[in-house]
């Protein structure tokens, strides 16, 4: 499940639950893009852990990869029975670190790879026209 929240005034702000397997009952993982960075917490029942905080400017390329990687796992012990649709993030950074992130369906996946490109997009631009406001 996906959720987008989204103002004028606040940084997006989204909110992934990202469909882990009953194993891992209580995981849930929350992505929020805020100014310059995406930040993933990793949440169970008795703790948030940040598991990573990236810059916007350290992404060089945002994918997503087919199940054949989920062969481990049993397609009837997860929560979404879908799950043989469903895709794994992929965040590739300038270090050539990839991260990857969550169980999601392809649509899912697809709005979150839009909003990350659109906050780096905006993030740019705003940097730029500081740049220019400081020139001057």
């Amino acid at each position: 499940m996906v959720i987008l929240f989204s103002s004028l005034l606040l940084p997006l702000l989204m909110l992934i639950d990202c469909n882990r397997c009953e194993k891992y009952k209580y995981i849930i993982e929350v992505l929020f893009i805020k100014e310059d960075k995406i930040i993933i917490f990793h949440i169970n029942k008795k703790e948030r852990i940040e598991k990573h905080k990236i810059k916007l400017n350290e992404i060089m390329d945002l994918e997503y990869k087919d199940p054949f990687f989920l062969s481990p796992y049993r397609p009837d012990t997860f929560f979404n029975k879908n799950i043989e649709k469903c895709r794994l993030l992929k965040i590739k950074l300038k270090s050539k670190k990839v991260i990857s992130f969550g169980f999601f369906l392809e649509e899912e996946v697809r709005k979150i790879i839009k909003a990350i490109k659109e906050s780096k997009i905006n993030y740019e631009k705003v940097q730029e026209e500081i740049k220019e406001f400081q020139i001057k």
